[in-house]
């Protein structure tokens, strides 16, 4: 079993976010160098889901026509991060937006989606884009319908909580988009914030197992995998046949430091397991 340690969630908040619309140029500069900065340390980069559109720009452009003014420069990115080797599908939580009212809230999903897009079909290392599936779904259909065609072959709904199984293949018919139902949950013990790890088993990665390192907790912040728990998830997947991704997810410099010790954490038991054995 080999175990390596990767990133996911790219949102450097360690630098300050930009406001204009002249400044999108700025935001995917910035995001481009945290991830070399993340490289730099070692890390292979997973999923990686930056906010690639400033804050405020929907106030003022209409959707598609901001991701299309910086074509080039998502292009650009993606030949980047394909030098970087990163690999990964592109999911991000904020794309539940689609099934909202407001229509600057939908408008800015939809220019993320298109601007990842085009990441995607440059990269070709990453096959699809997940929309959680959430929000009023006659909206959600109706604002996926409406997307470009060769956006919608790379989308996919993300098979949501507490959803009943025919109920969700009938959305992704509705959406004419592809179901992502290989999304498993362990239930860990233990630590009252940690409710379950996220394991992603795709047919896209025969090779490997991924474990988030953090969660979410009730208040909706990334609460950390750790201790027994963290060793819960581990015993449970090394009775599996593959390699282990160990990812950090939204990382800041802290969260980094963390992961580095799971890593130490993950080998050391792992060569414990092989001297018992």
């Amino acid at each position: 079993m080999d175990v390596r340690i990767g990133v996911g969630g790219i949102v450097p908040e360690w630098k300050k976010p930009q406001f204009s619309i002249s400044s999108t140029k700025k935001t995917i500069a910035r995001h481009l160098n945290f991830m070399r900065f993340l490289s730099g340390l070692g890390f292979r980069l997973y999923a990686p889901m930056p906010v690639l559109l400033s804050k405020q720009a929907y106030k003022k452009v209409r959707a598609s026509q901001e991701a299309m003014l910086h074509k080039d420069d998502y292009v650009k990115l993606g030949e980047e991060m394909r030098k970087m080797n990163i690999v990964g599908v592109i999911e991000c939580s904020k794309y539940a937006c689609l099934g909202s009212k407001k229509d600057y809230v939908i408008e800015s999903a939809i220019d993320e989606i298109i601007a990842h897009a085009y990441i995607c079909n440059y990269t070709k290392t990453f096959k699809n884009i997940v929309i959680h599936a959430k929000g009023e779904r006659e909206i959600l259909v109706e604002n996926v319908r409406n997307l470009p065609t060769w956006v919608k072959k790379i989308l996919c709904l993300e098979f949501p909580e507490r959803e009943n199984a025919k109920r969700f293949i009938k959305l992704c018919d509705e959406c004419s988009v592809k179901p992502l139902a290989d999304i498993g949950h362990i239930k860990l013990l233990g630590n009252n914030y940690v409710k379950d790890a996220i394991l992603t088993i795709s047919d896209y990665w025969d090779k490997y197992m991924i474990l988030h390192y953090s969660n979410v907790d009730k208040r909706g912040k990334h609460v950390p995998l750790c201790g027994d728990d963290f060793l819960k998830a581990l015993r449970i997947l090394e009775k599996v046949d593959k390699d282990i991704w160990i990812v950090i997810e939204s990382p800041r410099e802290t969260r980094i430091k963390d992961g580095l010790k799971a890593m130490e954490l993950v080998l050391e038991n792992s060569k414990k397991n092989r001297r018992e054995k």
